[in-house]
C-alpha cells in the first residue's frame, strides 16, 4: 500500500526517509521497500467535507524539489505527473476503517459505480487519517438532482435518473457480492456525482461480519434514498412500485434492472403489448379493476411533459385498449 506524506498550506516540515533494497533474482532487479506517494491540499474544505488539491508522481526523487523550506509549495519538474485530486481527512482513530476501505478498494471493490481511493494513510504533520481520490467530484447527489428537477412532478424519471438507478444498483450488488456492506446507503450523502455518473463513497462500506448474510437491508436502505431524494422530485407512481420491489425478501437483478420504470419507453411499450396480449385470469381482471384502471379522465391528469406517456399514446394507446376490452 502507498504510504503519502501531506503538506497543508498552515503546515511547515515535510520528511520522507525511502527504506530500499535490490535483490537480484534470476538476473532480474526488484526494488523493496516503501512507495511515497507526495500529495498537497488546500486546508479549507467545500461543504460536503472535500479538500482539493494534487498528488504528485515523480518516477525519481531529483523530479520533486521543496522551495521555501518546504514552506511555501512543491515544485515538481515538467516530467512529473502532477494530478489533480480531492481528499477527505478523517479523525485519527479511522485509520482501521481507511486502511480496510484502502484493501478492498484495490481488491475487490473494483466498480464504475464506486469511488476509488489512491492514497490513504496516517498523517503525521497533522495527526489525522487522510484518503486521497483522483476523480474530481462535481456535485453531490442532492444538488445534482435539484438541477434535474422538472417544474411539473408528475412525471416518469428522465434518462439520466433511470442510468442513475441501475449504476448504484450494480454498485451495491458488487458490494454485497465482494463481501463489504454498508449501513448507509439511506443517506444522500453516501453518493457523489461526477458529471452526471454516480458514486457511492467506499469509505461509508466495511468488510461484512460474521452472520451478515442477507442483502434486503441494503435494498431497503437504497430504497429509502430513491423515494425521499428522487421520487419527492418527480411524483412517478412505478417508482413507489419499484421500491416496494426492492424490499422483497428474494429478488434479483434481472428483477429490479428489468422493472418498468427503469426501461426506456420502447421497451416498455413491449412489455405493456406482451401483457396486454395475454389472457388475464378472473383473479387478475378483478386486481387490476380494483388497483390499476386510471380511471376515463387518465389522459387529462397525466403531465404532458412525460415522454415514456406520449410515446405510449402514439403508439395506439395500449391502456385505454387494455382496460376497454377488461371492461367489455
Amino acid at each position: 500500500m502507498d504510504q503519502g506524506q501531506a503538506m497543508q498550506v498552515d503546515h511547515d516540515g515535510l520528511s520522507a526517509i525511502v527504506e530500499a533494497s535490490e535483490t537480484h533474482v534470476n538476473h532480474l532487479y526488484v526494488n523493496r521497500g516503501t512507495s511515497i506517494d507526495l500529495y498537497k491540499f488546500r486546508k479549507y474544505s467545500n461543504q460536503q467535507g472535500w479538500k482539493h488539491g494534487h498528488i504528485f508522481h515523480g518516477s525519481n526523487r531529483e523530479d520533486l524539489s521543496f522551495e521555501g523550506g518546504m514552506i511555501q509549495d512543491i515544485k515538481a519538474r515538467d516530467n512529473t505527473n502532477t494530478r489533480e485530486a480531492m481528499f477527505l481527512v478523517k479523525a485519527a482513530n479511522q485509520w482501521v476503517s481507511v486502511e480496510d476501505t484502502m484493501v478492498r478498494s484495490s481488491t475487490t471493490l473494483n466498480h464504475i459505480g464506486i469511488l476509488k481511493p489512491f492514497v490513504g494513510g496516517f498523517n503525521t504533520q497533522i495527526s489525522e487519517v487522510v484518503c486521497g481520490f483522483t476523480s474530481i467530484i462535481n456535485s453531490s447527489l442532492t444538488d445534482w438532482l435539484t438541477s434535474k428537477q422538472p417544474s411539473d412532478k408528475r412525471t416518469s424519471i428522465p434518462v439520466e435518473v433511470q442510468q442513475l438507478i441501475r449504476t448504484a444498483y450494480l454498485a451495491i450488488e458488487k458490494i454485497w457480492s465482494a463481501g463489504s456492506t454498508s449501513v448507509e446507503l439511506a443517506n444522500p450523502a453516501s453518493y457523489h456525482m461526477i458529471d452526471d455518473r454516480i458514486k457511492i463513497d467506499p469509505l461509508r462500506t466495511r468488510t461484512r461480519l460474521a452472520g451478515e448474510n442477507n442483502m434486503r437491508p441494503l435494498r431497503v436502505a437504497f430504497g429509502e434514498m430513491i423515494k425521499n431524494a428522487i421520487h419527492s422530485r418527480w411524483e412517478d407512481d412505478e417508482l413507489l412500485d419499484f421500491i416496494d420491489l426492492l424490499g422483497y425478501q428474494t429478488v434479483g437483478v434481472g428483477d429490479v434492472l428489468g422493472h418498468p420504470d427503469l426501461l426506456s419507453p420502447h421497451r416498455r411499450q413491449l412489455m405493456y403489448h406482451k401483457f396486454h396480449s395475454e389472457i388475464p385470469t378472473d383473479n387478475q381482471r378483478n386486481w387490476l379493476r380494483a388497483n390499476a384502471d386510471p380511471g376515463a379522465d387518465w389522459k387529462q391528469v397525466a403531465s404532458n411533459f412525460d415522454p415514456t406517456l406520449k410515446s405510449i399514446i402514439a403508439f395506439g394507446c395500449i391502456f385505454c385498449i387494455f382496460f376497454h376490452q377488461l371492461s367489455a
